[in-house]
């Protein structure tokens, strides 16, 4: 059998179109700070509380942006859940919503979390922010490491096995242990302060992006498999 690798795709032009000063502004953000963008949602696979944890220790100069179904985060009740599992969960303090609204409110993040609805537009927030995390805590679909690429910013993501064929540490990537926050946050620190230089490891994602991810070149890897059968 003949058999072929189609990878997933990014609409190239929707990240080129609007300039990282225009998208500070759509979005109403100082200046001052750096933006961390996290867009796993409330969830555990995707290291939501792994994230939340790693903010008590980033530096005061930065913000993150905690792309969430709603832009506020309030305590969850139990009469907002319709699942049984869910509410046992609750009752069980293991809630996914319940753990990072309690870290929220531990580590006063107040003034170091912005929360904001999901987007159709995500370009909007890559191009704003100046570092991207994904802090998954298994293998998962590894779509952010391109879209950075893509946005010409780095990404700081889980060392796994299963994810390393594009996010290489030090090549393309920065990696952290699974679910060491603490590491998250030091290196956080490190690229926000310029004291890790990521020029080379944005270059070489963006290349690899542009060679994998781009969808204008969809057509000729389709062509190219009925050629082939």
């Amino acid at each position: 059998a003949i058999t072929e690798v189609i990878y997933d795709r990014v609409e190239v032009s929707s990240f080129t179109s609007i300039s990282k000063d225009e998208a500070i502004k759509k979005l109403n953000l100082d200046t001052n700070y750096k933006y961390v963008l996290y867009l796993g949602g409330m969830s555990k696979l995707k290291g939501a509380h792994i994230i939340m944890k790693a903010m008590k220790y980033v530096n005061e100069s930065a913000k993150l942006i905690f792309i969430n179904d709603t832009d506020s985060l309030i305590h969850p009740r139990f009469k907002d859940y319709k699942n049984i599992k869910d509410k046992i969960r609750l009752l069980l303090k293991k809630d996914i919503k319940y753990v990072v609204y309690k870290i929220y409110q531990k580590d006063n993040l107040k003034e170091k979390v912005i929360f904001k609805e999901r987007t159709k537009n995500p370009e909007v927030y890559y191009k704003a922010c100046d570092l991207v995390v994904f802090p998954s805590t298994k293998p998962h679909q590894s779509r952010p490491i391109y879209e950075a690429g893509i946005s010409k910013i780095p990404i700081l993501i889980t060392d796994f096995i299963e994810t390393s064929e594009f996010a290489k540490n030090g090549i393309t990537a920065i990696t952290f242990k699974n679910k060491d926050y603490i590491e998250l946050a030091n290196k956080i620190n490190k690229i926000i302060l310029g004291e890790i230089d990521t020029t080379e490891i944005v270059k070489q994602n963006y290349l690899q992006s542009i060679k994998n991810h781009d969808f204008a070149t969809l057509k000729n890897d389709l062509e190219r498999i009925l050629d082939n059968m």
